[in-house]
């Protein structure tokens, strides 16, 4: 589902990382309003972490719109966000993994993409209101679990890409929500500290790359998704970046 219809991209030119900044803004800012929007009038949310960060975008295929992004953050341990916030259990970070154990952050996909009640969509596609777009047939379906599949693909880049960079360890600060929608798909998270209030409940979890990505047996759709390759594309590799960013400005 999600090649059909999506693509990764690592932001690795300065046009895709404002690109990455302003979906930010667009979903922290405007849609949730976890950020103070006044903070950034150029409307591109970014922060002290993203001079150490590693930022991917997601695009529709069809309409060549930016619809999701993410980042890595590559610092040592206690230099991370999460250590804001929280603590990980004693013991469970080997030493060792002080220089090679990134943090998941700013994950987050735009508003339309976003997961709603089945019977919204279905009221809404049924009797063709604003504000609900038509778009084609993976929107019309009201397929619950795109943003399943685009988390999925984001995450399927990451770890291409820490295999690729000596990464031992993912840390995630999210929702148990989110977790539960991660680990149904076959990828082995586990909790590695309390729940604490940040924009909501949050808890910190723990992926080691040594894991299988996806298992088979639980999620063979999810499985299939990571033998595909490649996970992702390099921005740059676009033949126009200016008009790529041009089209996904929102």
């Amino acid at each position: 589902m999600f090649d059909r219809h999506f693509e990764a991209f690592l932001a690795d030119t300065e046009p895709a990382r404002q690109t990455h900044f302003r979906l930010r803004y667009q979903v922290y800012c405007k849609d949730t309003a976890w950020e103070d929007a006044s903070r950034f009038p150029d409307q591109m949310e970014c922060d002290e972490h993203d001079a150490a960060s590693i930022p991917f975008l997601v695009r529709r295929r069809r309409t060549k719109a930016w619809v999701a992004t993410m980042r890595f953050i590559k610092k040592p341990i206690e230099e991370l966000p999460i250590s804001r916030y929280t603590r990980i259990q004693p013991g469970r970070l080997p030493a060792s993994a002080r220089d090679r154990t990134i943090e998941f952050s700013r994950l987050c996909v735009v508003k339309k993409y976003r997961r709603v009640p089945q019977r919204r969509i279905s009221g809404e596609m049924a009797a063709f209101r604003p504000p609900m777009e038509l778009d084609d047939s993976f929107l019309r379906s009201g397929y619950r679990a795109s943003e399943s599949w685009i988390f999925l693909g984001l995450i399927r880049a990451g770890w291409q890409w820490s295999l690729d960079n000596g990464v031992d360890y993912w840390i995630f600060f999210i929702a148990d929500s989110l977790a539960r929608i991660i680990q149904r798909s076959g990828f082995e998270i586990e909790p590695v500290g309390d729940e604490v209030e940040h924009r909501g409940l949050r808890r910190p979890y723990l992926f080691q790359m040594t894991a299988s990505p996806a298992d088979e047996k639980r999620a063979p759709e999810s499985a299939a998704l990571f033998r595909v390759s490649p996970a992702y594309r390099l921005f740059s590799d676009l033949h126009d970046d200016s008009m790529g960013v041009r089209r996904g400005r929102r």
